[in-house]
């Protein structure tokens, strides 16, 4: 069903006599049954004779002595058949063809054959035009009921914290009142939107459902009501949705387990989900989102305890619910001691009793101090407790006691109803202490297996401290000990304990000897004394010396800057001038704080002399392109050399080898040349020469 709104051009609004109805397509045949009705909404009688109505294929005259009477009606059958059945109009004209009245366009056309409604004025004479059953040479009422359509709503899924709204579009010239029923309230009750004051037109309504009216899981149900100013009701299709169940937090144990809302075990969670809900997330304290896959435990970063707030909110797909929270309050530990005092054998009767009480976390309930109960050898006592803060505090007991065993108990509950505390003891004995330390004594030891040998005159318990790191205990009340005991190789400052007594010793371990692994130069080969070195392993290197000579005239020389370690090699350059042509021994000495080392004896050939080369040619002219070497050195040299400096890229050329002469030519490009020679011995002795020449 519609309705169509038309309103005349206001030229013709105030016209005398109306086009007031028109059938251009009645039901069966057109052919005489379609008609036009004028309406004189003037209070005196009108004379139409002679006047025209108009369509778009035809004319209709009015007949001679056709009065229409005061508010009045005239219909004249048409002479021919009205088409078309769509965008059709009628204009009004008198005899002078004065346009009298004209309207819009209509349509018509379905059915085909008719449907006996017509286009009337509502009403009589009115701007505004329906389309409604025939009221042929009558008054033209509002027949028509108002059309609702397009009732809908804004949000999809509705969640019970929304402010809803409902909508729909009304079609109605006359629209009067506009209510929606529903039953969000939980009863059904009808609810005013729309009050007119005015005739309104194809209007667009919203009602908006508070959320305080919404409960999660409620099935809502609804629809527009809309009445025009002739009673007319209109009802739209009733609608209807189900706020989504919000995403509750199942929380083991149900309730909190401990004192002030803590929860004293871990808390399981789980969630209550909606059966649309299609993903579920949680944080804790703003951290990252979490994807909800089944139960999980209370623990932020690994650490148990505090206040924290949990964030959890479903996903719908296409809309998520607003994010709901939830405050937890864990506190599963229980109050510790720590730094209890005195402990052991003390030498005093007068004893200040004091530990620190410790409620672990820092969001944890704090300590309850009203709950403090000290006992002194089963005796409660009134200590000092100075709170430092909500989670710590210090207790303080001074008291005089006999030489003894004693004992301390110490409870307190925490906030959150966990019972901590401790209990320790400690002996009194105020006899004058004998501490006899015969082993370890200050040194170095070759074996990291050291022997303690202990004796003290009360019995208690013997302990000793390494390099100021945790306590070692020997024996419990013993008199003596005497056992071995193995340490890593280094250095260890002992402090060696027993009954509130010290004594210190200072000793260092080293269990390996020192490994030569490589020396070099190697047995029975020609030195100049460079690159003498030794390979050795050594964590704990003292020393390094090189022995070397022969005869009766022997030298010692110790390297310097050499490391402890694995795999370490360290050199030296020594001056053997003094041996030169003569055969020498040589041998490396490696020690540590505890032993020495000696590497086998090698014997070197000592060779300082440089070879002397003399150029016999080339001189300093002009050369042909073969250039002529004549070479003579000194000594028979392991390898002879040269570099001309000129080339394009300079690099060291062989000449010959085992020799100490050389005779041969020598091909060069023309131009300008600076050659030297190099000699080289057994030893690494080189000499040199330089020549320029021309090669024309």
């Amino acid at each position: 069903m519609f309705i169509l709104v038309i309103l005349m051009f206001s030229s013709l609004v105030n016209a005398k006599v109306f086009i007031n109805e028109v059938e251009f397509n009645p039901a069966g045949s057109d052919t005489g049954n379609e008609w036009i009705e004028l309406y004189n909404n003037e209070l005196v009688p009108v004379n139409i004779t002679g006047w025209r109505i108009v369509d778009k294929v035809g004319i209709n005259t009015i007949p001679s002595g056709i009065i229409i009477n005061a508010t009045g009606f005239y219909v004249i059958n048409s002479s021919h058949d009205i088409s078309p059945n769509s965008n059709q109009n009628f204009s009004l004209l008198n005899t002078s063809n004065g346009i009298i009245d004209q309207t819009i366009l209509f349509n018509d056309s379905s059915p085909s054959t008719g449907n006996n409604k017509t286009w009337q004025r509502v009403f009589d004479g009115s701007n505004i035009w329906q389309f409604q059953q025939n009221t042929m040479g009558t008054e033209n009422l509002d027949l028509v009921i108002p059309y609702i359509t397009n009732q809908s709503r804004n949000l999809n899924p509705v969640f019970e914290n929304d402010d809803l709204e409902l909508m729909s579009t009304i079609d109605e010239n006359y629209l009067e009142e506009v209510k929606i029923s529903g039953n969000w309230s939980g009863d059904w009750e009808n609810f005013t939107v729309f009050s007119a004051s005015a005739n309104v037109t194809q209007s667009n309504f919203t009602y908006t459902v508070s959320k305080n009216d919404l409960e999660s899981g409620e099935f809502v149900q609804w629809y527009y009501i809309a009445e025009d100013t002739s009673g007319n009701i209109g009802v739209g299709e009733k609608q209807n949705f189900t706020v989504r169940l919000t995403t509750l937090v199942n929380i083991t144990p149900s309730s909190p387990d401990g004192f002030n809302g803590y929860y004293v075990t871990v808390p399981a969670f789980t969630f209550l989900l909606d059966a649309q809900a299609v993903l579920t997330y949680y944080r804790f304290d703003s951290l990252q989102w979490n994807l909800f896959i089944g139960p999980f435990l209370f623990d932020i970063n690994g650490t148990l305890g505090g206040i924290e707030r949990m964030d959890f909110f479903s996903s719908f797909g296409s809309r998520n619910e607003s994010v709901n929270n939830i405050t937890i309050k864990v506190d599963v530990f229980d109050p510790e001691l720590i730094s209890m005092y005195p402990t052991g054998v003390i030498r005093t009767s007068n004893v200040n009793i004091n530990a620190l009480i410790d409620d672990k976390y820092q969001s944890n309930s704090g300590l309850d101090l009203s709950s403090l109960i000290m006992e002194v050898d089963n005796n409660i006592v009134n200590p000092n407790v100075t709170s430092l803060d909500n989670l710590k505090a210090r207790v303080n007991y001074s008291v005089g006691l006999s030489d003894g065993n004693h004992t301390v108990n110490l409870t307190i509950y925490d906030n959150a109803g966990n019972l901590g505390g401790g209990i320790w003891s400690f002996i009194i004995n105020s006899t004058n202490v004998i501490l006899n330390v015969n082993s370890p004594i200050n040194g170095d030891y070759g074996s990291n297996r050291i022997r303690f040998d202990i004796m003290t005159n009360i019995p208690g318990k013997i302990s000793f401290i390494d390099n100021g790191e945790k306590e070692n205990k020997l024996c419990n009340s013993c008199l003596r000990i005497n056992k071995t005991f193995s340490f890593r190789d280094g250095q260890h400052n002992l402090t060696i304990k027993a009954n509130g007594e010290q004594v210190n010793r200072s000793i260092f371990t080293d269990s390996k000897e020192p490994k030569i692994i490589k020396i070099l130069p190697k047995s029975k080969t020609y030195v100049n004394g460079t690159e003498f070195s030794v390979k050795y392993t050594e964590e704990f290197l003292d020393n390094i010396n090189i022995l070397y000579g022969n005869g009766s005239l022997i030298f010692s020389t110790n390297l310097i800057n050499c490391e402890s370690g694995r795999n370490v090699v360290c050199a030296v350059d020594i001056d053997l001038s003094d041996f030169n042509g003569q055969a020498i021994s040589f041998s490396f000495n490696v020690s540590d704080k505890i032993r020495s080392v000696n590497s086998k004896i090698s014997t070197l050939f000592v060779d300082t002399t440089t070879p002397l080369v003399t150029i016999n040619s080339p001189n300093n002219i002009s050369q042909a392109r073969r250039v002529n070497f004549d070479l003579g050195i000194s000594e028979v040299i392991e390898d002879l050399s040269y570099i001309d400096f000129n080339d394009r890229r300079p690099s060291e050329k062989r000449l010959c080898r085992k020799c100490q002469y050389y005779n041969k030519t020598r091909a060069f490009t023309t131009g300008n040349h600076s050659v030297k020679f190099i000699a080289e011995d057994k030893a690494s002795n080189k000499g040199e020469a330089n020549v320029n020449f021309t090669v024309v």
